[in-house]
């Protein structure tokens, strides 16, 4: 399973995302933030990346399902 790691990037520098500095949805940020997103589009990665100024590995991370 592929998580979100935005709610760690985000508290450690301390950001708040707004739609009109990324151009990308209130419901998505809120979604990748709260760790409840489904899918992404690569549009919104790569905006997220560009705005955080981090790779897309610091912003995502793999998890094996059924080994917790």
């Amino acid at each position: 399973m592929i998580a979100s790691k935005s709610q760690f990037v985000c508290t450690s520098a301390q950001l708040f995302i707004r739609k009109s500095d990324t151009g990308i949805n209130r419901g998505t940020i809120t979604r990748l933030y709260n760790e409840t997103a489904t899918r992404v589009d690569l549009e919104v990665i790569d905006a997220l990346c560009n705005y955080l100024n981090v790779s897309v590995g610091e912003l995502f991370k793999f998890q094996k399902e059924g080994n917790d």
